[in-house]
């Protein structure tokens, strides 16, 4: 049966909504289908019937559970969109909650990095079908307190911070997770900063100035990474998701 172009997107609060996916999503002929559980949407058991799926970030952490009861059946559909090879994507929530999923944890940071970061891609990232379409060089957008430690039996690290905090990582043949955040417009990032606590608010506020000013430049950066993954979920049932012979 012919999968679907729709590609399921878990939103987990107003303020991480999927901002500029939506029109990489268009261009790469894929609708989102947004499910918000926070406004009472129901989640799937499974992906079967999406093109893939995308799990956005949050405030919360991976094991809050009791502030966002939806937290476990979304590991859940984690783990089945894994286990069938359905094309997935955490995106810094998401990638914790990915790797929670498959058997590895988060910790806590000492304090949260926020703005544009270094994007330091391992010798696999090189051979990676998502990740191997950014350029060396390549900065991103960071907004996060807890990193991903360990990771899960079997998975492939693919980027490093300069502290050795993982960037993003392969979690299985068609899923991937980042820290960072290629979603991101001005108005997400400023409202992050408005929304910052008060012993924070300043660092926040020049943090997001300074996305805004390098915005254009890393939305450029990283569009081929993202339409690469449409690609993969367009074509769902290549074999293992192997590594990308065609031309974007």
């Amino acid at each position: 049966m012919e999968n679907s172009d729709d590609v399921l997107v878990i939103q987990h609060e107003i303020d991480c909504p999927p901002g500029n996916l939506a029109d990489r999503a268009t261009r790469a002929g894929v609708r989102l289908e947004v499910r918000r559980p926070f406004e009472g949407h129901e989640l799937p058991a499974t992906a079967d019937g999406f093109a893939g799926l995308i799990v956005l970030g949050g405030e919360r952490g991976a094991h809050d559970d009791q502030a966002w009861p939806w937290l476990p059946a979304t590991r859940a559909l984690i783990r089945a969109a894994v286990a069938s090879q359905t094309p997935m994507l955490g995106i810094c929530l998401g990638h914790q909650l990915a790797a929670v999923a498959l058997g590895g944890d988060i910790v806590r940071m000492g304090s949260t990095i926020r703005g544009v970061r270094p994007f330091a891609r391992t010798a696999q990232a090189g051979q990676d079908r998502l990740f191997a379409q950014l350029r060396a060089g390549s900065v991103t957008v960071q907004w996060n307190g807890d990193t991903v430690d360990p990771l899960p039996p079997g998975a492939t690290v693919l980027a490093r911070d300069a502290d050795g905090h993982v960037q993003a990582a392969r979690f299985g043949p068609c899923a991937w997770g980042m820290q960072s955040h290629p979603e991101v417009t001005a108005a997400i990032v400023n409202r992050w900063a408005h929304t910052s606590d008060a012993p924070e608010a300043q660092a926040a506020a020049e943090a997001a100035a300074d996305v805004t000013r390098q915005l254009a430049d890393i939305d450029h950066a990283w569009d081929a990474v993202l339409a690469e993954f449409f690609h993969v979920c367009r074509h769902r049932g290549d074999p293992a998701c192997a590594p990308a012979n065609h031309e974007l």
